[in-house]
């Protein structure tokens, strides 16, 4: 994974108030899809039910259109909403069956504070590096910290502009059909 550069393939685009990264996300790996790559690609989407007191928090898989509730309500009383620890590990049993198939990438849609604490997906971006596979994710300032110790500082910190995170995507991948496929043979 990597190039000689020395671009290690887990890359993490810092999120702020600026930017949709979940678009951003999305419009990544439609377009790398579009170029024939395999991307499972999970991205947060608000799926508002009229029963909860809250605003909640769904994650989709983009080309498969599933999709996890990973917030519960606190009950009549609250107005927010707490993550799932359930809904959150049926995300991670899903991105863990798709590092089976070996896809040219794997979006994540957060590096944030499960994951900062040691739950939530960290299984499946060590997982999936471990595998060779390059692993894109996004994650706030405050989330930095952590995501250099679980990295060891390996890691790209990425722009938050498409051209960046396409450019990085295109120096992480073996092309289709090429080193990392012949490999799994």
């Amino acid at each position: 994974m990597g190039d000689a550069d020395g671009d290690f393939g887990l890359g993490a685009v810092i999120c702020t108030a600026e930017v949709d990264c979940d678009a951003l996300l999305e419009g990544v790996a439609r377009h790398l899809h579009a170029r024939g790559h395999d991307v499972a690609a999970y991205v947060h989407r608000h799926a508002s039910d009229d029963d909860a007191c809250c605003d909640s928090i769904a994650v989709e898989e983009i080309f498969s259109g599933l999709r996890w509730l990973i917030t519960q309500s606190l009950g009549s009383g609250s107005q927010a909403c707490r993550l799932d620890p359930h809904g959150l590990a049926d995300v991670a049993a899903h991105a863990m069956e798709a590092l089976d198939r070996g896809p040219d990438l794997v979006i994540l849609n957060r590096f944030g504070k499960s994951e900062a604490e040691g739950q939530g997906m960290r299984d499946v971006l060590a997982r999936g590096c471990a595998a060779g596979i390059p692993m894109l994710t996004v994650l706030k300032q405050e989330h930095l910290g952590a995501w250099d110790a679980f990295t060891d500082g390996m890691a790209q910190v990425i722009p938050a502009h498409p051209e960046a995170v396409l450019g990085w995507c295109d120096r992480v991948m073996a092309p289709r059909g090429g080193v990392r496929a012949a490999s799994q043979t």
